[in-house]
């Protein structure tokens, strides 16, 4: 499902709408690297080298990054944060232990980024995820949106 489909699924009234998609920037190349060295689904990720990386893409509301800032603590003894794109909203994460705080990039850095994180996982805090987090799910992530 493409993004202009999954906003159209979740509110009808854009049907009828233009919608201007802007592009994320990332290339085949880089999606299909990402692919071939991602952590199958299922496998046991203990025997795997270093710990996972989980990525978030995009600024949490206010409720979701509650939740994120009380989870990271534990999440932090197995994983590394990367949270991308926070904005002002990353302040609240930027010393927690395990956490890496990008607030702003541009666009066309987010392929660089993801060659420098490598994410094992993504995930967005979003109840209605920012399409930026939708190249996650493309380039083979397991992603939680």
């Amino acid at each position: 499902m493409s993004v202009v489909e999954r906003y159209r699924a979740l509110e009808p009234r854009l049907r009828d709408k233009p919608i201007h998609v802007v592009p994320h920037g990332l290339d085949e190349g880089l999606l299909a690297a990402l692919v071939r060295h991602r952590t199958p689904v299922g496998a046991d990720v203990s025997a795997s080298e270093g710990p996972l990386k989980i990525m978030v893409l995009g600024q949490p509301p206010e409720k979701g990054g509650a939740i994120l800032a009380a989870a990271c603590g534990r999440i932090a003894k197995f994983a590394q944060i990367w949270l991308l794109g926070t904005g002002e909203s990353g302040d609240a994460f930027r010393f927690l232990p395990g956490v890496t705080v990008v607030a702003h990039y541009d666009s066309g850095e987010l392929g660089n980024l993801l060659r420098e994180v490598g994410p094992t996982w993504a995930c967005s805090c979003r109840r209605c995820p920012n399409p930026s987090a939708i190249p996650s799910a493309n380039c083979g992530l397991p992603a939680s949106l």
